[in-house]
């Protein structure tokens, strides 16, 4: 089946308040060749969504939070723009935080969506427990709407998706989340779908793939895709802020998002959290230009 073209969206999000860093990562992208590399049909810039700080609000507990809720605002209000013209954007960030509006907007489009979340976190924290009080460390529990009030009023909504409709994947900091008191997937109740670094290696990357595709195609019927870089292991990636041992590899990652991004159920993607400023001959970016042609490369959807 053949479905629109990709349209290329920046959402230059830093969750720490200072200039530089991943806020660079869409720009360096496009002069890497990333419009070519995924087929996008056109580009659409930047959107406004610098995050000011780095002073973390002593209500909601989130690193400028003002700001913040702009950004995740302006990026709502921007992807159901594109969504609700029959687009389908493909979006660099940035941190992971303007995923929230982008889910949001999905959900204001289409009723119901579902989500699967590839990322090296966990992403459940709120303004408590987070011990950042970076926004990015919350963006699946927003999309729930377990994160607080600052999010479901960035939203404009109680919550963007429902633990039935949600995956998440390749996450490697359950130990050191539940240690901070976060929420856990357990806490989700069962019909969340979820599958850390180890759990996925066992039950296969392809195998899973396709199990999490035929849920999303089976049940929200339209799903967002979200692709954190700190998925990958730090000795093949080191451009993020986060890195930790034991992630996935290219060929892994490549294996369990290609089938995700050939449904014809997919509405939308983001990616995130690559920095170039840790990136000095820009290895990484080319990397992720070269995973994402490959992950497309076929051109076909099924």
């Amino acid at each position: 089946m053949k479905i629109a073209p990709f349209v290329l969206l920046g959402a230059p999000t830093q969750c720490d308040g200072r200039p530089g860093g991943v806020e660079r990562a869409p720009n360096v992208l496009r002069d890497l060749g990333v419009l070519g590399a995924i087929g996008a049909s056109v580009d659409l810039g930047d959107l406004p969504v610098r995050i000011d700080g780095p002073d973390r609000d002593p209500i909601s507990g989130v690193i400028g939070a003002t700001s913040a809720a702009r950004a995740i605002g302006r990026t709502r209000d921007a992807v159901e723009t594109i969504l609700g013209n029959g687009d389908r954007p493909f979006m660099l960030g940035g941190c992971c935080t303007y995923a929230i509006g982008a889910v949001a907007a999905a959900a204001r489009v289409f009723g119901r969506c579902g989500l699967v979340y590839i990322d090296g976190h966990l992403d459940l924290y709120d303004g408590e427990t987070s011990p950042t009080g970076e926004a990015a460390d919350m963006p699946a529990a927003a999309m729930l709407g377990k994160a607080g009030d600052l999010f479901t009023r960035a939203m404009g909504m109680a919550r963007a998706v429902v633990p039935e409709d949600v995956a998440l994947l390749a996450c490697r900091d359950h130990a050191v989340a539940e240690a901070e008191g976060s929420l856990l997937p357990r806490d989700l109740g069962p019909g969340l779908f979820y599958r850390d670094v180890s759990g996925l290696r066992r039950a296969g990357l392809q195998e899973t793939a396709a199990d999490v595709r035929l849920r999303q195609e089976g049940g929200a019927r339209r799903y967002w895709l979200h692709v954190d870089f700190d998925v990958l292991d730090d000795a093949v990636f080191p451009a993020v802020d986060y890195s930790m041992p034991g992630g996935l590899s290219w060929s892994e990652l490549t294996t369990l998002v290609r089938p995700l991004l050939a449904s014809g159920s997919l509405i939308g993607v983001s990616t995130a959290c690559y920095n170039p400023d840790r990136d000095a001959d820009l290895t990484g970016g080319r990397q992720i230009v070269e995973f994402l042609h490959r992950a497309l490369v076929s051109g076909e959807f099924e």
